[in-house]
């Protein structure tokens, strides 16, 4: 709200937030702590982002001390990228990196990198999405676009296409090199066409094989496509959009339809809030304006 209103109110209480955590936060465990660290701690690290490069300025001369930049700084690398990070097995974490909670794990570790200027982390992070036994992006996407999760309902699926596109966003912001949306022949882009697709009514090919790791503790391999979790449609479209087709000039048609049939987003489902970034329609939709992609769906 301080990016969007320049009210400096909104700053105020941010650092405040901010400020609780960073110097009360000690650990973050339990069987479900990788997953809450990741989760949470994207919100916090890229409202922290926001707030390190605007507050203070020369509007908000009192601004967020080095002090507390420097106590949430080692917060973030102290308490929750140890679990977020994890890949081997301990007693709380029998499963640790698989499917969601790889990818948000992922995109919270590129956000907790440039914050505290980790590049060591940042390439790490890269290193899992592109390799990692069990959260890369060949395995939670395959070439025709199935997720590894469209099996077992479509809210997971949606969280794990937008963990991508979030930390797909993120690198681009850095003017990385290196095109993670671009990877394996744009095959986020065949992720969010797929579901979206299917979000709409339309057919998809589904493959039984192309499933997430230990699926079998979830009650899978499935056998078709699921149709649990159609709604509510997940705030996780738009950037993906905005990147392939506005700046990259390809077509989605699939995604346009799901966006315009759902437009404007709003907040992650209220059981869970913290899941992705939200408000995208408010964030990307460039000037107002949608940009067409000049292309239309085929039939159902």
């Amino acid at each position: 709200m301080l990016y969007i209103t320049a009210n400096e109110d909104y700053a105020a209480k941010a650092t405040q937030i901010l400020d609780a955590w960073g110097g009360t936060l000690k650990v973050v465990n339990g069987t479900d702590g990788q997953l809450a660290a990741a989760l949470s701690g994207s919100q916090l690290v890229n409202a922290a982002e926001i707030i390190r490069y605007t507050y203070p300025s020369s509007s908000y001369p009192s601004g967020w001390t080095s002090d507390s930049i420097s106590a949430f700084s080692t917060m973030v690398q102290d308490i929750l990228v140890p679990p977020t990070s994890l890949t081997n097995t301990t007693a709380a974490v029998a499963y640790p990196l698989e499917a969601n909670w790889g990818t948000s794990g992922e995109k919270f570790m590129l956000a907790a990198a440039v914050f505290t200027e980790n590049t060591t982390l940042y390439n790490y992070a890269k290193e899992l999405i592109l390799y990692s036994s069990c959260a890369n992006l060949s395995g939670t996407i395959s070439p025709t676009g199935q997720a590894s999760e469209s099996g077992r309902d479509q809210q997971h699926t949606q969280l794990g296409l937008g963990n991508l596109v979030e930390a797909f966003q993120i690198t681009t912001n850095q003017y990385d090199p290196q095109d993670l949306f671009a990877e394996l022949d744009n095959r986020l882009l065949s992720g969010l066409e797929y579901t979206a697709k299917y979000l709409m009514g339309g057919p998809v090919p589904y493959e039984e094989s192309f499933v997430r790791c230990d699926a079998d503790l979830l009650g899978g391999p499935w056998p078709v496509i699921s149709s649990s979790g159609m709604t509510p449609i997940r705030p996780i479209w738009e950037a993906g959009y905005a990147h392939y087709v506005n700046v990259k000039g390809l077509s989605m048609p699939y995604t346009k339809a799901l966006i315009q049939a759902n437009t404007p987003d709003g907040q992650n489902p209220s059981t869970s809030i913290a899941d992705n970034a939200a408000f995208e329609t408010l964030r990307f939709r460039a000037g107002g304006a949608f940009k067409e992609d000049h292309t239309e769906p085929g039939p159902p």
